[in-house]
């Protein structure tokens, strides 16, 4: 792989052909950004796979370990930047919330507030990412509109994790379902009981990091598939966006997984934190049951709570 000696290519053939690729595409000395769109093969198919510089260079890197691994680690550390900076934005919004009146003390947000707010800092952290950019305007409403709440929830779950709770609570140890739902709470202890600190114990079980829940909160909101509660699904062409996006992060938890842990206890783990994302759908499930009860015992809830389920 150096570029001053002529050397051909094990995998490819070429003479110094790798290096020329890594050159001319990406620059010797910068990672190529899982964040920005990119030209991989899969996403135009008019692009005869040998003639594509990514395949090709893919092919190559992947075939040396040393260098596998370099370009693994120069990868994921650039990708837990940015989402750093993107999470770092949206708990600052979460934690600062601004109303038509001013600044609402922490003290006087009722469960309402801060579940209305979750939501729409999810769906701002949502708009951040440089996938719905690429995506057509119907599709992006859909993309966010299908996953907000499974994600909020999930980051409800992170907050109160990070802060050294067994189960999810607002800031201020408050509770996460309105204060007018008690005598509902009373009838179904087991259900509410549930939603609280499911997500949360696994959390706890696996031990989880905040770069693991980080890569997790993008995996949970890039599903390509499903429908809004209104019916609309996101088009062919989106889901294949959808799909690539999703895809290049859960190569980065898998690198995460296979850099930090042995091979055969890295592939485990991999398959531990994929198996959260289960977790998020059987407390959305569960949540689903709350709304029906909440809506025959006439309690209020947001809009977007409405809208959502």
């Amino acid at each position: 792989r150096n570029a001053t000696v002529a050397k051909v290519c094990q995998v490819c053939g070429s003479v110094n052909g790798t290096v020329n690729v890594v050159q001319r595409s990406y620059g010797v000395s910068e990672p190529l950004s899982l964040s920005k769109p990119t030209k991989f093969h899969f996403q135009n198919k008019k692009v005869p796979l040998k003639k594509c510089r990514e395949c090709r260079y893919m092919k190559c890197l992947f075939a040396i370990p040393d260098e596998r691994n370099r370009f693994l680690t120069d990868q994921f550390t650039f990708l837990l930047k940015e989402l750093e900076a993107k999470n770092g934005m949206r708990s600052h919004l979460f934690l600062n919330k601004a109303s038509a009146g001013g600044i609402i003390a922490m003290e006087e947000r009722t469960a309402h507030d801060w579940a209305n707010h979750q939501m729409l800092t999810t769906m701002e952290y949502m708009k951040t990412f440089p996938l719905v950019h690429q995506l057509s305007e119907e599709d992006a409403i859909t993309f966010i509109r299908k996953k907000y709440f499974d994600c909020g929830i999930f980051f409800m779950a992170m907050y109160s994790f990070i802060n050294g709770n067994d189960i999810m609570l607002f800031p201020g140890g408050k509770d996460v379902f309105p204060e007018e739902s008690v005598e509902v709470q009373k009838n179904n202890p087991a259900l509410f009981n549930k939603i609280r600190s499911r997500l949360i114990s696994s959390f706890i079980e696996l031990k989880i990091t905040e770069h693991e829940l980080l890569i997790l909160s993008v995996l949970i909101c890039s599903d390509p598939y499903g429908k809004t509660a209104d019916g609309k699904e996101i088009s062919l062409d989106g889901r294949a966006h959808v799909e690539s996006y999703r895809e290049l992060h859960r190569q980065a938890l898998y690198a995460s997984c296979m850099l930090s842990h042995q091979k055969k206890e890295g592939r485990k783990r991999y398959l531990q934190l994929l198996g959260i994302i289960n977790i998020v759908t059987y407390t959305m499930g569960d949540l689903a049951k709350t709304f029906t009860l909440f809506d025959m015992e006439k309690v209020r809830m947001e809009k977007l709570v409405k809208d959502f389920f």
